[in-house]
C-alpha cells in the first residue's frame, strides 16, 4: 500500500521500543552462556531465534500501518506456541527429563510431519519430496538417542508418548488461564468469522463495513509477544546458567508495565 492508512501511536512506538531492548539484552544475556551438549537446549534456543524474528516481524508491522493487525496477531500466536513449547521442555528441574522431553516433541512433530508429507505423496501420485532424505536421518538419530537414554536410566524417562496439547502444556506450567489468548488469537490463524469482525460491526441492516481497527486492538498482539520472550528467554537462561537479571531488569519490567497500561482496551 502506498499510503498508511493508520500511523502508528506514540503509545505503541514505546512498547515497539521496548520489545528492540528486550531482544537486545537476550541476546547480550545469550551471549554470555554456553550451550553445552543437550539437545533440549540447543532446540529451545533455535525456537527462541524464532520467537525473537516474530517479534521483530510484529514491530515492523505496527510500524508500517496499525491496519496489517490481524497479519500481526498470526504472526504473534506463532511466537506464543513457540515459547510454550519450549517453557513446556525445559520446565523439569532433571535435564534428563528435560532431554526426554525434547525427544517426544521431535518425534511428534517432526517425523509425524514426513510421515504426513509422504503418505500424501502417495495417494496423489508424487514423487518424494526433499524431506525424505531428512526424515530417514533424523529417525535414526532420535532412535539412537532414545537407546542412549534408556541405557543409562533403564525405564525412568518416557521417551516414547505424544506431548500434551497445547491447553494441556499451559496447565502443566500453572498457566492454564493464557488458553483464553491462544483461543482468540487463533481465529485470525484459522479465518474465523471471528477474526473478519476488525471489518464489520452488527449484523443484517444494521450491520458497519470498514477499517474498523483501532491501536486499542494492538495491545492483544502485543501483549502475546511480550509475554512469550520474556517467559521463554528466561526459563532457558536458568537452564544453561545465564543471568535472567541482565535480560529482564527490574527497570525495564516497569517501564513495559506503564507502557502496556497506556494501550490498555477500554
Amino acid at each position: 500500500m502506498s499510503q498508511t492508512m493508520i500511523p502508528i501511536t506514540p503509545e505503541l512506538e514505546r512498547v515497539a521500543r521496548l520489545h528492540e531492548q528486550l531482544i537486545a539484552n537476550f541476546l547480550k544475556a545469550r551471549d554470555n552462556t554456553t550451550l553445552g551438549t543437550y539437545e533440549v537446549h540447543h532446540e529451545s534456543h533455535a525456537m527462541i531465534a524464532l520467537v525473537i524474528r516474530d517479534v521483530e516481524a510484529v514491530c515492523t508491522l505496527a510500524r508500517e500501518d496499525l491496519v496489517l493487525f490481524p497479519p500481526a496477531v498470526v504472526i504473534a500466536r506463532s511466537a506464543f506456541e513457540l515459547a510454550v513449547r519450549a517453557l513446556w521442555m525445559l520446565s523439569p528441574d532433571d535435564v534428563w527429563e528435560q532431554e526426554a522431553r525434547w525427544l517426544r516433541h521431535a518425534r511428534h512433530s517432526e517425523i509425524e510431519f514426513y510421515a504426513r508429507v509422504r503418505n500424501f505423496q502417495i495417494q496423489v501420485g508424487e514423487r518424494p519430496s526433499r524431506f525424505s532424505d531428512r526424515r530417514r536421518v533424523a529417525k535414526e538419530f532420535y532412535n539412537a538417542v532414545a537407546e542412549k537414554l534408556d541405557s543409562m536410566f533403564p525405564g525412568k524417562y518416557d521417551m516414547e508418548s505424544r506431548p500434551p496439547n497445547f491447553r494441556q502444556m499451559l496447565k502443566s506450567l500453572g498457566q492454564e488461564d493464557l488458553y483464553a489468548l491462544y483461543m482468540d488469537s487463533s481465529q485470525f490463524t484459522h479465518g474465523s468469522m471471528v477474526a473478519t469482525q476488525v471489518y464489520h460491526r452488527h449484523f443484517g441492516t444494521k450491520k458497519v463495513m470498514g477499517e474498523l481497527i483501532s491501536p486499542n486492538d494492538w495491545y492483544m498482539c502485543l501483549q502475546l509477544c511480550w509475554m512469550s520472550l520474556t517467559r521463554a528467554g528466561r526459563m532457558f537462561l536458568k537452564r544453561v546458567e545465564g543471568d535472567p537479571g541482565e535480560f529482564t531488569p527490574q527497570e525495564l519490567i516497569e517501564h513495559a508495565r506503564h507502557a502496556f497500561a497506556n494501550i490498555w482496551p477500554l
